[in-house]
């Protein structure tokens, strides 16, 4: 698979995860993120069940089963981050830092793997992620220092960001060896395994309230559609150009969260937006 495929799967990871982020921000702030993680998971386990059986591989060697459990582990500490970051701050600012890991994960897929990445992509990638900046930071608060107090969320989203660089990079390992479904579903159950634990040691409830119920189910089907779409994309030739395009769904959380909450977005966000998406053409279509 081509660029081309990357493109369309980039683009459809970017709705999924940019819709999946942005409705979990009620939930985080009314259950905690473990419980959300936990439900989250419930959610995309089992929707995945008919996938999997559809796209069950002939053999799972178990190196590539070694790898999804250990990348689902590595996993839980970034998302467990953007959910506490996105407890803290606005999604419109929270899921456009943690998702510039993009960058991280592009450098990756060069540098390890070989992967051509002309002097076009690297300007939209530079493009891609000046929009995010501008779409995410109001730069008058560097004067009170807000940026760096955990209570604006933005210290956990650049650890977001710094995780999930490099996690979303490994998955590229066991999706060839096992596929793309098995992986995300290993990889889902130890999340969701590992928010189960916190939950238990820190003996709070599991208890979902009725009236988030409907919203998690959408936190789950809109999360697997941006994961599989991922994990496909990852096996393409192109995996710079899927991490680049799903890095800009934080466009579809600001806009989510403009429209679902009335929150007003500013002309540089705007801005920030516009320069979001000149970066992912760049890198798509040159």
């Amino acid at each position: 698979m081509g660029i081309s495929y990357a493109i369309l799967f980039g683009l459809i990871a970017m709705a999924g995860s940019g819709l999946s982020g942005a409705l979990s921000r009620e939930p985080v702030r009314r259950i905690g993120s473990d419980a959300t993680l936990f439900w989250r998971g419930v959610a995309m386990v089992v929707l995945q069940i008919p996938f999997l059986v559809a796209y069950f591989p002939n053999e799972l060697p178990w190196q590539g089963i070694a790898w999804a459990v250990g990348v689902g582990a590595i996993g839980y500490v970034p998302i467990y981050f953007f959910f506490r970051a996105i407890s803290h701050g606005r999604v419109g600012v929270i899921s456009p830092i943690s998702n510039s890991s993009a960058a991280i994960t592009a450098m990756l897929a060069v540098f390890v793997l070989g992967e051509p990445f002309g002097v076009f992509r690297v300007l939209g990638l530079l493009v891609a992620v000046s929009g995010v900046v501008l779409l995410s930071v109001d730069f008058r608060d560097w004067k009170n220092s807000s940026l760096l107090r955990h209570d604006s969320g933005i210290p956990f989203a650049v650890a977001a960001c710094l995780g999930w660089g490099i996690v979303l990079f490994l998955f590229r390992y066991p999706i060839m060896l096992i596929g793309p479904i098995p992986t995300l579903l290993i990889v889902e159950f130890m999340v969701l395994a590992l928010s189960a634990l916190r939950l238990r040691v820190k003996r709070e409830s599991f208890a979902l309230p009725i009236g988030l119920r409907s919203r998690m189910l959408f936190v789950g089907i809109f999360g697997l559609i941006g994961g599989v779409a991922y994990n496909f994309g990852l096996m393409t030739s192109a995996i710079a150009v899927v991490a680049i395009l799903n890095m800009t769904n934080p466009i579809i959380a600001a806009l989510y969260e403009r429209f679902a909450y009335g929150e007003k977005l500013a002309l540089r966000q705007y801005a920030g937006m516009a320069l979001a998406i000149l970066g992912a053409v760049l890198v798509s279509v040159l």
